[in-house]
């Protein structure tokens, strides 16, 4: 079988969508993350019941990107979302992990060439002609 670009897209969005999802069930298991997240100066001000609701809103925002990257669900729009996302917590929040660039990068790629063959959304513009 030969790898194609639309392999390469398939891949790169299911190995985004798993990252998305993981993160995201950690902020429900109050991961270090959810942590980091609790103890942002902008969180030290609120309720806990306040900033334990937004830790868990960004969580199920995760798991909701990670399930349309890995469907192809939306595709474009989801990796726009998802590189702001990143690029909020990279560049405002200055919680810097190089990874997140990489990630950007990935997600701006998909939001630039979007499913390729394979994804939800491709079979349905196929089944509508």
């Amino acid at each position: 079988m030969k790898l194609t670009k639309d392999h390469g897209l398939l891949i790169a969005r299911v190995c985004l969508a798993l990252v998305f999802i993981w993160f995201g069930i950690g902020k429900f298991q109050d991961d270090v993350w959810a942590e980091t997240m609790r103890g942002m100066p902008m969180m030290q001000h609120m309720q806990p019941a306040v900033s334990d609701t937004l830790v868990y809103i960004v969580g199920a925002t995760e798991i909701i990107i990670g399930v349309f990257l890995a469907a192809g669900l939306f595709l474009r729009t989801t990796a726009v979302i998802a590189a702001l996302e990143l690029f909020f917590i990279f560049f405002v929040l200055k919680v810097y992990e190089v990874r997140d660039l990489g990630l950007i990068g990935a997600l701006i790629l998909l939001a630039i060439e979007g499913n390729g063959i394979y994804g939800i959304q491709m079979l349905r513009r196929q089944k509508g002609q």
